[in-house]
């Protein structure tokens, strides 16, 4: 027996040469073929026979307890054996699996490699064969025309399988993009990123997209004949079996719709789990020993799939410079080094301080040395406004409020910049900052009930149409837009509303 296990281990060694059957002759094919079948159906013969004498002797320990320190020893080097000889088996049910998509693969359509000896009948090879749908009894009991839609959905997953792998390097190069976006120095890098991060975003989606349909064409057209079997052979538990497993991969499914990168991963994963399982217990059912092996280890290689890939997106970067306020003598700025035009950053919030506003550019000696400076004519009716510093917080400005005025400036204002939009003072941004709209859907109009509640709550309430909602505000404080969203809600429950900031 140990000798036959060996056997078995030196066949699954060499089952690596065997499994490009497009690179052999028609010969070597079928005598390649053979050899494994051979293989498998004696590895399982051998972990019968194994399985058989521990169970025997483990009865005999049970039963008899005088036996039992002569047993022990026995059961556990058995055991040993049984498990080796399970793990052997598996290989070579792996390797006849490899061939036989291998040879799917590269001769579309056409039928494996047949036997030519009398003990290589299709009737016991199929019982050694790891691929399910290509047996006698699935081509005596489907019509030709749904056997080989059962075929070609079988060769089809080759297809599934590339395209899982396109998806998950896909899902790659988004996560590479990401990571690079955070990790560039310049505006322009990250802009450049951003575009190519987007592109790869999309090529994801459309990778999706292709797995959901191939991956769809396959599991419906395999459960459909699955199916149609189990009815023609009347066996209503399969068929049981077959609507619970679905229901309940269909539930995990729409647990988890929309979580993560990707629902063709989700469905196919889930799917896929539930297939397996069905024939795994179809296999058993028909005594195909080699395809319910091969199969269980199919279901315990999906176990460790996960589908939780993240969702992806760029959390936008501001990239101000922010300066502190300092005093550099003599002068920085000069005829030939001027004073810089304001810099507005379309994202992100900047206080600076404006020191003073002028018809004409101030001479250079009266702004004390400090730095840095910019100026822009852009809010104050072309007069020239003077800035210094860039600074990140209202506190850090604040500070610099008060050393200008140290240092003998009578009115530094601190104003800032929110996402490219100008304050001219702290007040005015607080303001803004405390400002609350209401965005009505659901309602066709803005009926007289609806707007004597808005104006219960502001009587100033301004009201415009934008598309398919009403945009109503503004609102101080988030205390008074909650209040007009209760009012309006009184006033017509179908009215569906959010705050948003103006």
């Amino acid at each position: 027996m140990v000798e036959i296990v060996k056997h078995i281990f030196r066949v699954a060694v060499l089952a690596a040469s065997m499994l490009a059957p497009c690179a052999l002759r028609a010969e070597e094919q079928r005598a390649k073929y053979q050899e494994l079948l051979r293989a498998a159906e004696t590895a399982m013969q051998v972990r019968d026979s194994l399985d058989a004498v521990v169970a025997s002797m483990r009865n005999r320990y049970a039963a008899n307890e005088a036996e039992r320190g002569q047993l022990t020893p026995q059961i556990k080097a058995l055991e040993g054996e049984l498990y080796r000889a399970h793990k052997r088996c598996n290989e070579v049910v792996h390797s006849v699996a490899l061939f036989e998509h291998g040879w799917y693969a590269s001769h579309p359509g056409q039928p494996l490699p047949k036997a030519d000896t009398e003990t290589m009948r299709s009737e016991r090879s199929d019982k050694v064969r790891a691929d399910l749908v290509r047996n006698a009894y699935f081509a005596k009991n489907l019509s030709k025309a749904d056997y080989k839609t059962l075929c070609d959905a079988q060769s089809r997953e080759v297809d599934v399988q590339r395209t899982l792998g396109d998806l998950s390097k896909a899902y790659a190069d988004v996560v590479r993009l990401q990571r690079r976006y955070m990790e560039v120095a310049t505006e322009r890098e990250a802009d450049s990123v951003a575009v190519l991060f987007n592109a790869a975003r999309e090529h994801l989606a459309d990778v999706d997209a292709l797995l959901a349909e191939r991956w769809a064409g396959v599991y419906d057209n395999k459960i459909y004949t699955y199916d149609l079997l189990m009815e023609g052979a009347g066996n209503r538990a399969m068929l049981d079996r077959s609507a619970r497993l679905a229901g309940a991969s269909q539930m995990e499914i729409e647990g988890v719709r929309g979580a993560y990168a990707s629902d063709a991963l989700v469905e196919y994963c889930c799917r896929k789990r539930a297939l397996t399982e069905y024939e795994t217990e179809l296999a058993a059912a028909l005594g195909l020993t080699a395809s319910r092996d091969s199969l269980k280890v199919v279901a315990a290689a999906l176990k460790n799939r996960d589908y939780r890939l993240s969702k992806l997106n760029l959390e936008r970067r501001s990239f101000i410079e922010y300066e502190p306020l300092k005093v550099v003598k003599p002068t920085l700025y000069s005829p030939k080094n001027p004073i810089p035009h304001t810099k507005v950053y379309d994202y992100g919030t900047i206080y600076r301080i404006r020191i003073g506003l002028f018809a004409n550019r101030p001479n250079l000696s009266a702004l004390r040395g400090i730095t840095p400076l910019s100026y822009t004519d852009a809010y104050n009716k072309g007069l020239y406004a003077y800035f210094v510093g860039g600074f990140r917080t209202e506190r850090e400005a604040n500070d610099g409020v008060a050393y200008l005025k140290r240092l003998g400036f009578k009115n530094p204002i601190v104003v800032a910049w929110v996402d490219g939009e100008y304050y001219p003072d702290i007040k005015t941004l607080k303001a803004r900052q405390n400002s609350f709209n209401l965005e009505i859907t659901g309602l066709a109009s803005l009926d007289d009930d609806v707007k004597a509640a808005l104006r219960s709550v502001n009587p100033d309430v301004e009201v415009s149409r934008v598309g398919g909602k009403f945009v109503v505000g503004k609102f101080d404080g988030r205390e008074s837009a909650d209040k007009a969203r209760a009012a309006v809600v009184a006033a017509d429950k179908n009215a569906v509303i959010e705050i948003v900031k103006p």
